[in-house]
């Protein structure tokens, strides 16, 4: 039986694996000859492991050239000042550093990996096989070796050496896929059409859940040979269990029109087909295990096609993982315009950098660009529709989400509950109680069991004092598919409260506190439920608690008071200013003890 892998788990797989006892090793006790060049050299490498934890690459490749600059031969700062050089794309100085690394270290994997990738890209394939066969093979590992063997050969006109030498990754379910998987997109550009149907066939057998790069890269693939109908089935079952995906929607859409010309092979010649082998060196990684490596694997993919949307876009994401939006917005804005999907995808994701350094206004007019460009695109409504409820720019945001399901060919289906759910909530917030109520209620009927929906709806009510038994059964079934969610175990704890079961009350916004301890919310909730069952002095210090979490203006005021006259006290305030003011909204009243 073939055995099936998936991309997701080969994102398990480490660097190290790979590049053991060669990268990021612990710089040895510094004997330098004097005190002062010693705590030169010792203040830039500590700069530098301080910015590669802050995830600040830039500024770790200049702290390690500092270091090297002090020690010129030291082999861990040549080596980290190559890593991170080349993750700040600083490929043409990192070159150097790579060719002194080699001749301090002569079988330095990554000092030769940056050297073979060079020389594909400079057109020198033949010089790059040698590297891999002769003068360094210990350097490669066997797949990162045998991609870019392969990839040379490829680049050096023997396609026949190279899809041998694809062919010989059999050592293993993840040498066989990418084998398989570039032995296809090798035989793709020689022609050899059955070779890649068969490749291409079988890498996708290899995997037990879709890949979009994979299905992609096959369905061009046969968009080309004039297969359309072939590349639409493809794209139209992978899309069962990727629903909402714009590069396979989009592509779908093309391959349904009989007219549309075709999209071109995904890599074209030997330099993107070893761009691509990178980028899914690069995928394996992940940015949430290894992401200097990730960048690393991307860095050297642009050096070979610096035009790649998928690999820009990557690129950007990888940066958003590590909190660092200017460097993702930079990455964004660097996919072509002319890349179709990616750009749109790229510009979206744009928006939310930019949304996410607090430039708004230029996020909404990125998106607002995009919806000019493609006004009938509902996903970018979608967008525009999430910037301005964070801006709580409520009605903009209500008719934005009005556009996106008036452009939805079905507005019931199952990956459109989300847009139900936030329209909901700008509704809400607004001031559009029954619009909102209808949106949460249709955001269950298209996807019941959603937790955040049932906890917005039933915390609504408890809020409203409506439905307050609904409302408990449905935070009660939303903590058990959620339980370890601290706002929604709150939201229970809440509505037992106004229930009036203070003792469970407390135990569930004990445990809700538990879970998200530094909620002033969820504090100050705790701290009502307490006093409500006679342990005071909790309650004051919750309240206090509450207080040292930036809780908003009028939840502070109501807490001081609080702490001020007892909440006894507070509610009879509240009690007798409703009664003067019945137009005004209820307040949140306990039940009495």
């Amino acid at each position: 039986m073939t055995q099936r892998i998936s991309f997701s788990r080969l994102r398990r797989a480490r660097a190290a694996a790979l590049f053991a006892g060669t990268l990021l090793s612990s710089v040895a006790a510094l004997s330098l000859p004097g005190a002062a060049q010693a705590r030169s050299v010792s203040g830039a490498y500590l700069a530098a492991q301080h910015a590669v934890v802050a995830g600040d690459y830039a500024q770790a490749a200049r702290r390690f050239g500092d270091a090297l600059a002090q020690d010129p031969q030291n082999r861990d700062f040549l080596e980290q000042a190559l890593l991170y050089g080349v993750v700040a794309g600083e490929m043409e100085k990192s070159l150097d550093v790579a060719e002194r690394l080699v001749a301090r270290d002569a079988n330095n994997r990554l000092a030769h990996l940056t050297l073979a990738v060079a020389e594909i890209a400079s057109g020198v394939p033949k010089v790059a096989e040698e590297r891999i066969l002769t003068l360094a093979p210990q350097a490669f590992p066997p797949i990162v070796g045998k991609l870019l063997l392969g990839w040379a050969q490829v680049e050096a006109g023997d396609s026949a050496e190279a899809l041998k030498t694809f062919a010989s990754m059999d050592r293993g379910a993840l040498a066989r896929l990418f084998g398989r998987y570039n032995g296809a997109l090798a035989a793709s550009i020689a022609g050899e059409d059955e070779a890649a149907e068969e490749r291409f066939s079988a890498a996708l057998a290899d995997l037990d859940e879709p890949n979009r790069r994979v299905i992609e890269a096959f369905g061009r693939f046969l968009e080309n040979r004039g297969e359309k109908e072939k590349a639409a089935a493809l794209y139209r079952d992978a899309m069962e269990g990727m629903s909402g995906d714009r590069i396979l929607a989009a592509a779908l859409e093309r391959a349904d029109k009989a007219d549309s010309p075709a999209p071109g092979l995904l890599a074209s010649d030997a330099k993107q087909g070893a761009a691509e082998a990178l980028f899914g060196l690069s995928e394996i990684f992940g940015a949430e295990e290894s992401p200097a490596y990730a960048l690393l694997y991307l860095r050297l993919a642009l050096h070979l096609d610096p035009q790649s949307p998928a690999v820009r876009l990557s690129l950007g994401r990888i940066w958003e993982s590590l909190q660092r939006h200017a460097e993702a917005e930079q990455a964004y804005g660097a996919v072509p315009a002319d890349s179709g999907v990616y750009y749109d995808v790229a510009q979206v994701d744009r928006a939310d950098a930019l949304a996410r350094m607090g430039r708004i206004d230029e996020a909404i007019v990125a998106v607002n660009g995009l919806i000019a460009r493609t006004p009938r695109d509902a996903d970018l409504h979608v967008a525009l529709g999430d910037l301005l409820r964070g801006e709580e720019r409520f009605p903009e945001a209500v008719r934005a989400y009005d556009s996106a399901l008036a452009l939805r060919p079905n507005s019931e289906a199952s990956r459109d509950w989300p847009i139900y759910y936030f329209r909901g909530v700008a509704n809400e917030r607004r001031g559009s109680w029954p619009e909102a109520e209808r949106d949460f209620r249709k955001s269950l009927e298209i996807n019941p069991g959603e937790p955040s929906v049932m906890n917005y709806l039933a915390y609504s009510w408890i809020d409203r004092d409506e439905n307050l038994p609904e409302a408990l059964e449905m935070l009660k079934e939303a903590v058990g598919l959620a339980p370890n969610a601290g706002y929604i175990v709150d939201s229970y704890g809440w509505a037992l409260f106004k229930l009036g079961d203070m003792d469970e009350a407390a135990v569930q916004l004990e445990r809700a506190v538990e879970l998200d301890p530094t909620d002033p919310v969820i504090n100050d909730h705790l701290g009502d439920a307490l006093w409500m069952v006679g342990r005071r002095l909790e309650a004051e210090f919750q309240w206090k608690r509450a207080l040292s979490f930036d809780p908003e203006e009028k939840e502070k005021t109501r807490i001081l008071r609080k702490l001020d006259v007892g909440l006894d006290k507070v509610v009879l305030e509240e009690r007798a200013a409703l009664a003067a003011a019945p137009s005004d909204p209820a307040p949140e009243a306990p039940a009495k003890e």
